[in-house]
């Protein structure tokens, strides 16, 4: 269920603040006209003694780029035909008969065509002997290779399968470049790789590997690649701070951005349209309040500043709603308590306030994809990992605080002004209206991903472009 998802997300975002601090290793890719990849290495634990400002140099010093671990896949032939190139009339270079146990990796792919290493296993004639493998490196077709996960394009008007791409996780999506020719995306809870992709085709650009806990954006002015990296560290043995870093991202590495950071800020959250940034300040158990500042993420520069007063604040990006412009705050501020306080950015003063109707048993969290226009769509849950059969139900909480049961679909997805919705049981995309109710809708159609004897394939989270032309799946095998 999604709320025990955002339940874990939660835990692990505040777990991270104990965790130790790994730093990054530079090295500058030279990989020609091929597809530069990054990855950002886990280094030692900054000695004790060293200040911020070094610790600062050796995060921009140490990014590098490396490729990005290869998908895996599952067969769907008997005897597998790889070929020299991925035109499907170029030489064959092996034909291998599918009688051992294998593994498969896929190192590159067009929407026709997969690139593989097969790794084929034989044991030998006597019980001395130790097994053999045998390697076959050449290109495939889709219905003779599954991968495990893939990401699927569709055309939001027709539902039409318009891309597809391998991935070696199921992805989601981060952020957006402001002409929307580039997308970061994230790998799954307790994944460390973010990669870069073209919205043309969803190639991979380059993918970055880190064990630090970092938010990656676009600027809104320049387009640039940026990241706010969370530091852990002190002066001195007994004196041990979390601060915020923000670095620029470019083809060589990094490089300091003149960003104004206070000191004890722990986190940043964006707002969907990538314009305005909110610095979280450390929670004091003495002062439970939250100091929030507002940035415009064009110049770095802080506009304004509010605090936030309760026992349960949003204090992670993750939980930190906002609406697309980032000029209202969605939070639940009263932990056992059903109702979300609308707070307006600008000022700091709560708007209005939205109730709902739960029991004692029942819990929920409010998640920055939840606010959908000027309305919520809340899942709230009973159980929990030790509970053998959880529940959860999801609510419409309209900006004029009524209240509607949504039993139809579980995701919605907002793309400036243009919304979907995935139903509750992964078959169809809903279209909604700019009251969220559905104005059309479309059967997914998976049909000519499956070839041969697969399994069902599973739909685990959706996407949109930021124009709303495009609606990416990301799907994976029911038996992976």
């Amino acid at each position: 269920m999604r709320w025990l998802t955002r339940f874990a997300i939660s835990v692990i975002c505040l777990v991270f603040g104990a965790s130790a601090l790994f730093i990054l290793a530079q090295e500058k890719a030279a990989t020609g006209d091929a597809v530069k990849q990054a990855e950002v290495s886990p280094a030692t634990k900054a000695p004790v003694q060293a200040n911020q400002a070094a610790l600062q140099s050796d995060v921009i010093s140490s990014i590098r780029f490396a490729p990005a671990k290869p998908a895996h896949a599952m067969l769907n032939v008997e005897t597998l035909v790889l070929r020299e190139s991925a035109a499907a009339n170029s030489r064959v270079v092996a034909k291998v008969k599918i009688d051992r146990s294998y593994y498969i990796d896929i190192l590159d792919a067009t929407d026709d065509a997969l690139h593989v290493t097969l790794h084929l296993f034989s044991r030998g004639n006597s019980a001395d002997e130790s097994e053999k493998e045998s390697v076959y490196v050449g290109w495939t077709d889709w219905a003779s290779v599954e991968p495990n996960e893939s990401m699927i394009v569709l055309d939001a008007k027709t539902g039409a399968v318009i891309s597809r791409r391998p991935v070696g996780s199921i992805w989601s999506p981060v952020s957006y470049s402001p002409d929307g020719s580039r997308a970061m995306f994230n790998g799954p809870v307790n994944s460390d790789t973010k990669c870069e992709v073209r919205t043309s085709d969803y190639s991979i650009i380059r993918c970055i590997k880190t064990d630090i806990e970092s938010t990656f954006f676009y600027g809104p002015s320049d387009g640039a690649l940026y990241a706010a990296i969370r530091m852990i560290g002190g002066r001195y043995a007994y004196d041990t701070a979390t601060w915020l870093e923000i670095v620029r991202i470019g083809d060589e590495g990094a490089s300091n951005v003149a960003a104004e950071v206070p000191n004890d800020v722990e986190d940043l959250a964006i707002s969907p349209d990538g314009r305005t940034g909110f610095y979280l300040h450390n929670v004091n158990y003495r002062n439970p309040d939250l100091k929030v500042d507002v940035v415009d993420l064009a110049t770095f520069k802080i506009r304004n500043s509010f605090t936030l007063h309760g026992d349960n604040l949003p204090n992670t990006r993750t939980a930190f709603a906002v609406n697309e412009d980032g000029s209202e705050l969605y939070a639940d501020l009263e932990s056992g308590v059903g109702k979300v306080s609308v707070i307006d950015t600008r000022t700091g003063e709560t708007k209005r306030t939205l109730r709902f109707r739960h029991t004692s048993r029942e819990s929920w969290y409010l998640n920055r994809e939840d606010v959908i226009g000027d309305a919520v769509l809340l899942n709230i849950g009973i159980g929990g990992h030790d509970n053998p059969h959880p529940t959860s139900r999801y609510i419409w909480i309209k900006s004029d605080g009524r209240v509607t049961p949504e039993k139809r679909f579980s995701t919605v997805f907002q793309a400036g002004s243009l919304r979907y919705a995935l139903d509750r049981y992964g078959k169809r995309i809903f279209k909604l209206d700019a009251d969220n109710n559905v104005r059309e809708s479309f059967k997914i159609d998976l049909s000519s991903l499956q070839k041969g004897p697969t399994v069902d394939l599973n739909i685990y989270t959706m996407s949109a472009s930021p124009d709303g032309k495009r609606i990416i799946l990301f799907v994976g095998r029911d038996d992976r």
